[in-house]
């Protein structure tokens, strides 16, 4: 309940947030998308999309294989 709670009153998120981050403020925070989703960057720093494959000696490495259900864009 405390989540749903949370998700409706920008107060009571802007606090919560501030256990973690002392600075923020209520400003600083914009409605967006939900969820979590582990994804690799490239040497750029730019978040890949899509698997990458990785050559080395006899093996081959598939990395940031995406979920199906991590498809969707909000």
């Amino acid at each position: 309940m405390g989540e749903y709670y949370r998700s409706l009153n920008k107060q009571a998120f802007t606090h919560a947030l501030q256990k973690l981050v002392p600075a923020i403020k209520a400003e600083d925070i914009e409605p967006a998308g939900s969820g979590v989703r582990g994804q690799a960057p490239d040497r750029t720093g730019k978040l890949l999309d899509d698997f990458v494959i990785v050559r080395s000696n006899r093996m081959i490495h598939v990395c940031n294989l995406p979920s199906p259900a991590q498809r969707h864009r909000w």
